[in-house]
Order: structure tokens, then C-alpha cells, then sequence
């Protein structure tokens, strides 16, 4: 396991002498900002208002108590949230719309979805709701008991913004409607904030947090600009605020490295920027987060993980593309630290991945949306050329990422850390391999979440298993579930990256159960960079049993269907998005074993028909699975994966 290291990094003892009372009031800039929403570049506002036009002569939708229970009743959580978020999109867009066009359009619909939304009977998801109280199971949301969860602090982040942007609006229809929404506000939100301390994200008991306390934190300061509180409020407000910050920040350690993956960087790091920009702008400047160095490195682990256009390393619960970045927080980010690099690529996700500047979060993260409308010409103006990050190794999560420089080029990371991490798959010492930016050797990623994603059958899920990575199975025994005493971590992890090769090392055996006979299994990863034209991955398997003879398998997994061989398989690079593939553009190839042998290898084909793995992978991956026979107790087996070819599909 990593150690989390505060060096430089207190920032909850940073001195506050007090918040300006009511808060400064142009943090949501307010319709009435002819300068500001007259200047939105008349695509992004056109695709606005065409967007929330569509929604205008739609019923709104509906929450039956009866969906809400589905999550405890079946497991099922999307049909209640599809209806939930659906609300919260459309008061969204019809806020930007009436704030780019100020022709009174949309006021009505921000009465009926404010009005909506305060009358629901909790802002708490029903995943998020806590299962039990004096022992009988909550089935449905208790409002006596408001629960400050992700997406109930949103949907205050959310209203608050309605009526600092669109008060005067509302106030012509009926001042009933800024007063309702900052009652709802203060009951379920500020004041469990205030006053509660056991809420598990806040970091204060013993379990680790992870990106739900920036997430919270950030909309829960932006909530706080529809109160206009006093002095003594907004203080207390920001000082519960800077220490659960702190106890996000000290699970993390000095190379910034997020243990949740890429996926989640832009709800970690990406809202802790959030919540620094807020207090930047609560305070006048006085506290400012990121001029914290760790604070920094998490920026930067973004462009350390990146891939090529929408790639990403994805260990743990997320998928390997990525199109729910956003652009203007990656190009913020980047020029508040004054990294240009994080800032680039930014500029290229822009470029490549955003139609119309709209941003991912625009429907479901208010402050992103309305800086993404901002900020999309100075995106688009920007001849800011983004450069590949072309290696790094991250310690403190125990991952390495390089890359080859010439094509056909070579993408490879590897994993070590443990199996007691935030959104845990079982993949100690696993890895992924790209070809000129497409897909080779993958972690599949993750499924739709449901009830049992996070409960105690999670590692029955295939997906979650060290089966389904690219990993041995060693007598039949796969990695072992998570434990908070038993973390399960890699032993022996070393890195080396020069400019001839990136090595990696580490010996995986105390992931497994020691029924599975295995005293040491120590993985050593080489990228060759020495040759332009042939670059290479040479893996190294030593292995030591406790007794002999033994078996294992090799699994590999792919997205291309593989052509195998008696000695190994080719498998094509290719745009899952199109099902396109080049001729083989990768082959793995055995050396002679020692004390081992290599059998037959055969081939699975695994139907991708969940929604999340699908927008990913199209209908299928593979699995390849090569037998061993160990027939000593020691034992050798090395292969490589070699470049076989250059022609290339992109996706577009």
C-alpha cells in the first residue's frame, strides 16, 4: 500500500479570519450579464436553445415511490435515476438557454422544475440511501433524516444556481420561489453538513475517502452562494469544507497518482479544482489550494495516464474510453498550475471529442456547464499543440505508463498497488498494450453499476476478477477480494525508465490465497525502445512453488478476435467504435521454458451486451487463455509481444 504523505499539503488549518456576508454575488454569473452570455459563440448558444426548445412541450417526469424502492427490492438503480437526472438536465438547459437568449422563454420551466425538485421527498439517491435505521430496512427515503450524498449536494448546487442567475426572473413570477429553494437547500444540505460528522466521504472515522468528498464539497460550497448567509455561517461552511479537503487529500500520496483511475479523475482532482476555485473566490484569493504541490500532481496524473485522443489507462471501475472529460475543467486545471501540457490536452479533447463545444457535464454538473459556454472560444481560438506525455511512474499507486515514439508505436502500462483499493478490480500486476493508439491487450473495464457492484457479491461479477485480467491463474486459484487488514499488496515493486527501455517489476504471489501453492510470482515487463521500427513487450514470469508439479494459466485479454497459433496468437489493433481492424499488428511469441510447458492456447469470445461495456467495445472482447504446466518447483516462462505491421484505422 501506498503512504500517503502530508508534506506540504495542511490545508486545514489554513487561517480564515471570516467570509464576506451574503458572498460575493458574481461567482454565477447572472443573466442579467448582458456582456458575459451576449459574447457565448452563437453555435454553442443556438445548440442551447434548440436543445431545451425540444424539452418544452414534454411532460416532465415522474418519481414513483415504487422506482424509488426498486434498488432495495431488485437491485435495479437506473430506472429511478434515468427519471431523477432527466429533471435535473432539463432545469439545467433551460437555465442556459433563458441565460443566452433573456427572452423570458424558460422562466416557466424553471418554476415547474425548481418547485419539482423541492418537492421530492429526498435529493438522495436510492443507491446512496443508507440501508438500515433502528433496524428495519429503508426501503423508500426518509425526509426527517436528509442524507448529503453526491447527487442531493448537486441538485443544491444546481438550484442554487437557478436563483443566483435567474432570482430576479423568478422573483417577477413569485418570490415564493427563492425562498422554497433556499429552505430546501439549509434543511438538506448545509445543516447536516454543519452538523454531522459521521457521513463516510467526510474522511473523519476509518474509512479512507475517496472522490465523493471533493464531489460533495465543491457543490456543497456552490450551494451555499443562494443562501447569501451570514458571516458566521459562510465561515463554519468553509472551515468543515477545508477539513474534509484535508482528508482527501491525505489518502493520496506526493505523485498525485488516483488509485480510482482516470474516469474518476475529473470527480477527484477535477472537483477538488472545483471546490479551490470556489474558496478562491469565497476568500478573495486568501486560500489558495493549488498552490499545494500535491495538489498539482494530481492535475498532471491525467495527461499520465492518457493514451491517444479518448484512451485511457483504466484500472479499477472505469471504462478505457473516455468522452465524459471535460475539456474546460482539463484546460483550467492546466492553466492554473501553469501546466501546459494538462492544459493541451484540454485543448485536444476539445478538438477531437466535444461537437459544438457542448461539455459532458452540461447536463448534469451546473458549474461546469456554465464555464464550458465560457470558455469554449478561448478552446477553440487556442494554438496550444498537445505533446504525449512519453512515460511516468507513479509510486504511491504503484503504476508505470510509457510509450515508443515512432509508429508503429507502443502504448504499455502495468499495475502493482493492491486489492483494497478505492473501486477495486482484483488485478495486481496486470496491464494494458495499444498499437499506434488503438487497443491490443485491454482491461475490459466495468458494467453498468447495480446494487450488487457494491456490496459483498462484487467480486462474483466477472468483470472484477483477476480471471477477466491480464493475469495468471495459478492452480486454478484467481486473486483473492479485498480486505482492509489483508490489502493484498505486490511485493518487490521496482521501475526503471530510461531512454533505451521502461522496466517494471513485482512479485504478485501475495495476491493470491495460499491454497493456490505459490510462494512467488514475480512478473518483470520490458518495453524495448531501442529499435524505431520494431519496438517490443517482453514479459518475464519466474515462478516458485511450494510444491511441485503445478499449473497456471496465462490469460490475455483482447479486444480483436485473436488468430491463434500452437506457440501463440496475433491479434489486430483496431476502432472498436467502427468494428475496423488492420491486418495483425501485434504477435506474442514464447521463448524455450524452463521447468515449464506451454500448451495449446484457446480462445473465448465474451458478448459486451451491458450498455457501459458496449459504447466501449462494440458487441465483444476476447479472452485468450495459454495453459502452463509447471513441472518443477521453479520455473521460467517468457514471451514477447512484437509489432507485426503498420496499416492503422483510427477513430475519427
Amino acid at each position: 500500500m501506498h503512504e500517503p504523505s502530508n508534506a506540504g499539503s495542511r490545508i486545514a488549518g489554513l487561517p480564515i479570519e471570516s467570509i464576506a456576508d451574503g458572498l460575493p454575488v458574481d461567482y454565477f454569473p447572472p443573466i442579467a450579464d448582458r456582456a458575459m452570455w451576449d459574447g457565448i459563440d452563437p453555435h454553442d448558444a443556438d445548440a442551447i436553445v434548440a436543445d431545451a426548445e425540444r424539452r418544452l412541450c414534454t411532460d416532465w417526469p415522474v418519481l414513483p415511490a415504487v422506482r424509488y424502492a426498486d434498488y432495495r427490492k431488485n437491485g435495479d438503480r437506473a430506472r429511478f435515476e434515468e427519471a431523477y437526472f432527466d429533471r435535473r438536465a432539463r432545469v439545467t438547459g433551460s437555465l442556459l438557454a433563458e441565460a443566452v437568449e433573456n427572452r423570458g422563454r424558460f422562466v416557466e420551466e424553471l418554476v415547474t422544475g425548481c418547485i419539482a425538485i423541492c418537492e421530492e421527498t429526498s435529493w438522495t439517491v436510492p443507491a446512496h440511501n443508507g440501508p438500515y435505521r433502528d433496524g428495519i430496512e429503508r426501503v423508500l427515503a426518509d425526509p426527517a433524516e436528509p442524507i448529503v450524498d453526491l447527487f442531493s449536494a448537486e441538485t443544491a448546487s444546481l438550484l442554487s444556481a437557478v436563483v443566483r442567475m435567474a432570482g430576479p426572473q423568478l422573483d417577477r413570477f413569485t418570490p415564493m420561489i427563492g425562498e422554497r429553494v433556499r429552505a430546501e437547500i439549509r434543511t438538506r444540505v448545509i445543516n447536516p453538513f454543519l452538523r454531522r460528522d459521521d457521513f463516510w466521504w467526510m474522511g473523519f472515522g476509518d474509512r479512507d475517502t475517496n472522490n465523493w468528498n471533493p464531489w460533495i464539497v465543491a457543490s456543497v460550497l456552490s450551494a451555499l452562494y443562494a443562501l447569501r448567509p451570514d458571516s458566521a455561517t459562510a465561515t463554519a461552511v468553509v472551515r468543515k469544507a477545508l477539513r474534509c479537503l484535508q482528508r482527501f487529500l491525505d489518502v493520496y500520496a506526493d505523485d498525485g497518482g488516483c488509485d480510482e483511475g482516470a474516469s474518476y479523475w475529473g470527480h477527484a482532482a477535477g472537483s477538488l479544482f472545483d471546490a479551490a476555485d470556489l474558496l478562491r473566490h469565497m476568500t478573495d484569493g486568501a486560500i489558495d489550494l493549488l498552490s499545494i504541490p500535491k495538489v498539482r500532481e494530481m492535475g498532471r496524473y491525467l495527461y499520465r495516464v492518457h493514451i491517444d485522443r479518448g484512451w485511457f489507462v483504466n484500472y479499477a471501475d472505469g471504462p478505457a474510453w473516455i468522452d465524459t472529460a471535460s475539456p474546460q475543467l482539463i484546460y483550467r486545471f492546466g492553466n492554473a498550475i501553469g501546466d501546459e501540457r494538462l492544459a493541451a490536452l484540454g485543448v485536444e479533447q476539445f478538438r477531437t471529442l466535444t461537437p459544438l463545444g457542448a461539455d459532458p457535464d452540461r447536463d448534469r454538473y451546473v458549474i461546469r456547464a456554465i464555464w464550458s459556454l465560457v470558455h469554449a472560444a478561448e478552446l477553440r481560438a487556442s494554438n496550444l499543440e498537445y505533446s504525449p506525455c512519453t512515460d511516468a511512474w507513479m509510486a504511491g499507486i504503484g503504476v508505470i505508463t510509457a510509450r515508443t515514439g515512432a509508429r508503429p508505436g507502443l502504448f504499455w502500462s502495468a499495475k502493482g498497488g493492491h486489492n483494497h483499493e478505492s473501486h477495486n478490480h482484483n488485478d495486481v500486476g496486470s496491464f494494458v498494450l495499444f498499437c499506434d493508439g488503438l487497443p491490443v491487450i485491454i482491461d475490459p473495464g466495468v458494467e453498468r453499476y447495480t446494487a450488487k457492484t457494491f456490496s459483498d457479491d462484487r467480486y462474483t461479477i466477472w468483470t472484477m476478477r483477476s480471471a477477466y485480467h491480464n493475469l495468471p491463474v495459478i492452480n486454478g486459484a484467481e486473486q483473492r477480494a479485498d480486505s482492509a487488514a489483508d490489502p493484498h499488496a505486490a511485493k518487490g515493486v521496482t521501475a526503471r525508465i530510461e531512454a533505451d527501455a521502461a522496466e517494471f517489476e513485482l512479485d504478485v504471489a501475495p495476491a493470491y490465497p495460499t491454497d493456490s501453492g505459490v510462494e512467488s510470482w514475480t512478473r518483470r515487463f520490458v518495453l524495448d525502445r531501442t529499435s524505431r521500427n520494431a519496438p517490443s513487450l517482453s514479459i518475464t514470469e519466474t515462478v516458485h512453488l511450494a510444491q511441485e508439479p503445478g499449473t497456471a494459466e496465462l490469460v490475455f485479454m483482447t479486444w480483436a478476435e485473436p488468430e491463434l497459433s500452437p506457440d501463440g496468437f496475433q491479434v489486430r489493433a483496431g476502432d472498436p467504435s467502427t468494428a475496423a481492424t488492420a491486418r495483425p499488428t501485434m504477435s506474442l511469441t514464447f521463448d524455450p521454458a524452463s521447468g515449464a510447458q506451454i500448451g495449446t492456447p484457446t480462445v473465448e469470445r465474451i458478448a459486451t451486451d451491458d450498455p457501459r461495456m458496449a459504447k466501449v467495445w462494440g458487441s465483444a472482447i476476447h479472452r485468450v487463455v495459454i495453459p502452463v504446466t509447471i513441472t518443477g518447483q521453479r520455473a521460467r516462462i517468457a514471451y514477447r509481444f512484437d509489432a507485426a505491421g503498420d496499416d492503422r484505422t483510427r477513430r475519427p
